[in-house]
């Protein structure tokens, strides 16, 4: 919270809603005294814990009065100029989306992370980079799937009725996919500027995910595909890169399945599986890419042999890094 009160733009231009997703500790009392203490802090209870951050998220987009909205987790940071820089270059520019990049930070130490593919001939243009769509090229850039590190313009969001899906994971990923198939007025990408700090431990076991979030992953994969459907759309390169997302999230999990576990996840997931191309294109350097190809091509041949030979023994080190540094 500190680091919203602290904007080089001024506290008292910023409207911070704040959702407490029935907090069981004494978070509750600090925010109200802090309620008390500023009079443009707007905080919601609620009575049951969500699962994950869409209903939060879409609490604060429908109770927010701004124009334009950011988004911050618990556990992160803003830089101090962010709020700053991202109004004044939507404004100017008068764009859906404003992107800026972020810092990793790991026990206070901060390392840099691009909002494009580092490969793209664009990295390196002058700034700020300004794209009405990104769709055909999106391959290309490798734009982030964050919320976090975005300003957006609000009408935009609402008059294109863009919500985070309930209980499905990645819901950010399918925010950001939607918010760029419906992009009017474009997104500039300001790829010098660190606005945000992401807050990670890479020697903790946080990486990896327990059994109900893979059906929740599954849960976003099908409201993805049902939104490309509704949309007339039978293929597209950002249902390709979340099934890809999908399936490395499910290998990295943390819990040793059963076979009943087993069966319900592949009868689920087959389908996307199936038709799975081993010469994609995938927004990642080739080697990565052909190692994904291989790898998600294996599991559509023969699920259960290699799912319970990565679950029942400790995936080797060089693949499980390797399946990390994808970043999709």
């Amino acid at each position: 919270m500190d680091s919203v009160i602290n904007q080089t733009i001024g506290f008292e231009n910023i409207e911070l809603i704040i959702i407490d997703d029935n907090s069981n500790d004494r978070t509750q009392d600090i925010l109200k005294e802090f309620s008390k203490k500023y009079g443009n802090i707007q905080i919601h209870f609620l009575k049951e814990n969500s699962g994950t951050p869409s209903k939060p998220r879409n609490i604060g987009i429908e109770n927010s009065s701004s124009d334009y909205i950011m988004f911050l987790d618990q556990d992160d940071a803003y830089e101090p100029g962010i709020c700053e820089k991202l109004y004044k270059t939507i404004t100017k520019y008068n764009t859906d989306v404003v992107n800026c990049n972020f810092y990793n930070t790991n026990l206070g130490k901060k390392e840099k992370s691009s909002i494009l593919n580092a490969k793209s001939q664009t990295i390196n243009s002058p700034n700020p980079l300004i794209f009405k769509s990104i769709s055909e090229n999106y391959i290309d850039l490798h734009p982030s799937i964050l919320v976090w590190d975005k300003i957006f313009n609000k009408k935009f969001i609402v008059d294109n009725k863009i919500k985070f899906p309930d209980y499905c994971a990645h819901e950010d990923t399918i925010f950001s996919f939607i918010v760029f198939m419906n992009l009017k007025q474009g997104i500039i990408f300001l790829n010098d500027f660190y606005g945000y700090s992401f807050n990670y431990n890479e020697d903790s076991e946080s990486r990896l995910i327990p059994k109900h979030y893979i059906f929740n992953l599954i849960k976003g994969l099908d409201y993805f595909n049902n939104f490309l459907k509704s949309k007339h759309i039978n293929k597209h390169d950002y249902l390709l890169d979340y099934l890809v997302s999908v399936t490395f999230s499910f290998i990295l999990n943390s819990y040793t399945p059963d076979i009943n576990s087993v069966k319900e996840i592949y009868i689920k997931f087959k389908e996307y599986l199936k038709n799975y191309n081993l010469f994609n294109r995938l927004p990642v350097p080739i080697y990565r890419n052909i190692f994904a190809n291989i790898l998600i091509k294996l599991i559509s041949f023969n699920p259960y042999f290699l799912f319970f030979i990565l679950k029942t023994y400790k995936i080797p080190k060089m693949i499980k890094n390797l399946i990390l540094e994808l970043k999709f």
